[in-house]
C-alpha cells in the first residue's frame, strides 16, 4: 500500500549518488505521512475488493504516540487510568502512589509495544492484581520502578 501511495504521489525512493537538492530531501516521507494520502483506488490496488472499500466512509492516517503523549494520557485526564486505580484503592482505604521513574518505566513498557494507549491498562490491572493482597493490612502502597519492571509483556 505504502509502494502505490508512493507512486502516485510522486515521492521517489530511488536512492542518487552524488549531490541532492532539497526538493527531493523534502520528498521522502515517513509511512504515518504516507498514510495520510491513500485513496480508495489505493486500497483496491491493494486487493481490498470495492464493496469493501465503498463502505470505507472515513480513512485516517494515525500517527505513533510519543513518550510525553502517553505519559500525558496516563496522569492528566480526569478519568485517566492511572487516577481510576487510585480511586479503587482508596474506595478500599488504601492509597495508591507512584514514584516518576515507575511511571516512566510504564510509559517505556507500553511504547515498546506499539500498542498505543489502551496497553497502560493493562499495565496496571497487573499492578492492581499483586496489590489486592495489601487490603486491609497496609494503608499505603509505593509503586517503584523495580515493581514494574517484574511485569512481562
Amino acid at each position: 500500500l505504502e509502494q502505490a501511495v508512493k507512486q502516485r504521489i510522486g515521492v521517489s525512493e530511488r536512492k542518487k549518488i552524488g549531490f541532492s537538492s532539497e526538493d527531493e530531501k523534502q520528498n521522502q516521507l515517513d509511512y504515518s505521512k504516507i498514510l495520510a494520502y491513500v485513496t480508495p483506488e489505493d486500497l483496491q490496488s491493494y486487493g481490498l475488493i470495492p464493496e469493501l472499500v465503498g463502505r470505507l466512509h472515513t480513512r485516517v492516517g494515525l500517527n505513533r504516540l510519543s513518550k510525553q503523549n502517553l505519559l500525558d494520557l496516563m496522569i492528566m485526564p480526569v478519568n485517566s487510568p492511572l487516577k481510576q486505580s487510585q480511586r479503587l484503592f482508596s474506595s478500599w482505604g488504601v492509597s495508591l502512589e507512584f514514584e516518576q521513574e515507575a511511571l516512566l518505566e510504564i510509559v517505556d513498557k507500553v511504547y515498546a509495544t506499539n500498542t498505543g494507549a489502551r496497553e497502560i491498562k493493562s499495565i496496571l490491572s497487573k499492578i492492581e492484581d499483586d496489590y489486592l493482597e495489601v487490603i486491609g493490612v497496609k494503608d499505603k502502597v509505593m509503586i517503584t520502578r523495580e515493581d514494574v519492571l517484574k511485569y512481562k509483556l
